[in-house]
C-alpha cells in the first residue's frame, strides 16, 4: 500500500471544534499541516474578515478585455511542466485511457495539495469525467473520487465512496485509514475507532498505528499517542520515508497540545 498518501490528523475541517483535549490549545493546530491547508474555505475567511470592515470592500466592475491577446491569468509553472504537458496532451487524444486518467488526476490532486491551489482539483476531476458519475466505477477512481470529494468538505460523500472501494477490497489498509480520518473530522469518535479496528484484524502494525495516533490524540489520550509515534518512526524512516512529514508534523502538533 503506497503510504506516501497518507495525511491522517491533517485534514480538519474547523479549528475551534477540532476535538483536542480541553487547554490543549487547538485553536491554531489544525491549520499548520505540512500536507494539506484549508484551501478551499481560506478565500472565503478572508472575504468575510474583509467584508466586516466598514468601507474597505467596493463593488467592482466588470472587466472587459481591451484585446484578445491580453493575458487574464498566469497559471502555476508545474501545471505547464513538459511532463505534465504531455501527459495531458494524450489524455485529450484518448480521453478513455483509465490509466492515463488516473495518472493525470493523481498528478492534480497532488498539486493542490502542495501548492494550495483548488483549481487543481477541478482539473483532476475534469480528467475522471469518464467515469465521475459511473456507479460500478473501478477501484482507483472510487479512491480519487473520495479524495476530491475530501478536499472539498464533502465528507459523506466521500465516505460513500470509500464503503463502495472497501467493498470491491476490503483489506486496502489506506481506505480504512482514510474512513476513520473523515470519521474522526466529524466528531464520529466511536465509528473511527471502528475503522481502525477493523483495520488492525488484517492490517499490520505501521498502518494500524497511523489510524490509531490522531484519534488517541483527540480522545484525551495525547501522551499515549505521542509516545506510539516515537516508537513508530524509526520503522516509517526505514520502511516508508514518505510518511515522514505527516508524522513529523503530527510530532509537531502532539508537542503543542501538550504544551
Amino acid at each position: 500500500m503506497p503510504f506516501s498518501m497518507l495525511r491522517a490528523g491533517g485534514n480538519v475541517a474547523g479549528s475551534r471544534n477540532c476535538g483536542w483535549p480541553q487547554g490543549s490549545r487547538c485553536e491554531m493546530i489544525d491549520n499548520r499541516s505540512m500536507i494539506t491547508k484549508l484551501h478551499a474555505t481560506s478565500p472565503v475567511i478572508v472575504a468575510l474578515v474583509l467584508l466586516s470592515l466598514p468601507g474597505s470592500v467596493r463593488a467592482a466592475e466588470p472587466f472587459i478585455p481591451q484585446s484578445d491577446s491580453e493575458v487574464l491569468e498566469v497559471l502555476p509553472k508545474s501545471l505547464i511542466s513538459d511532463e505534465l504537458a504531455t501527459l495531458r496532451r494524450q489524455l485529450s487524444d484518448s480521453p478513455d485511457n483509465l490509466d492515463l486518467a488516473v495518472k493525470v488526476a493523481g498528478r492534480y490532486l497532488t498539486m493542490g495539495s502542495l501548492e494550495s491551489d483548488p483549481r487543481f482539483f477541478g482539473y483532476a476531476r475534469a480528467a475522471l469525467r469518464p467515469w465521475w458519475n459511473l456507479e460500478n466505477a473501478p477501484p482507483k477512481v472510487l479512491r480519487l473520487r473520495a479524495k476530491l470529494e475530501e478536499k472539498e468538505h464533502r465528507y459523506d460523500a466521500a465516505l460513500v465512496e470509500l464503503r463502495k472501494l472497501l467493498k470491491l477490497e476490503p483489506a486496502n489498509s489506506q481506505a480504512w485509514i482514510e474512513v476513520s480520518n473523515i470519521l474522526r473530522v466529524q466528531g464520529k469518535y466511536e465509528e473511527a475507532w471502528e475503522a481502525c479496528e477493523k483495520l488492525a484484524a488484517f492490517g499490520e502494525e505501521i498502518p494500524t498505528t497511523v489510524c490509531e495516533i490522531p484519534l488517541q490524540a483527540v480522545t484525551g489520550s495525547v501522551s499515549e499517542a505521542s509516545l506510539s509515534l516515537t516508537r513508530l518512526l524509526p520503522k516509517l524512516r526505514q520502511q516508508f520515508p514518505g510518511v515522514l512529514p505527516w508524522a513529523h508534523a503530527m510530532q509537531s502538533k502532539l508537542a503543542y497540545a501538550q504544551g
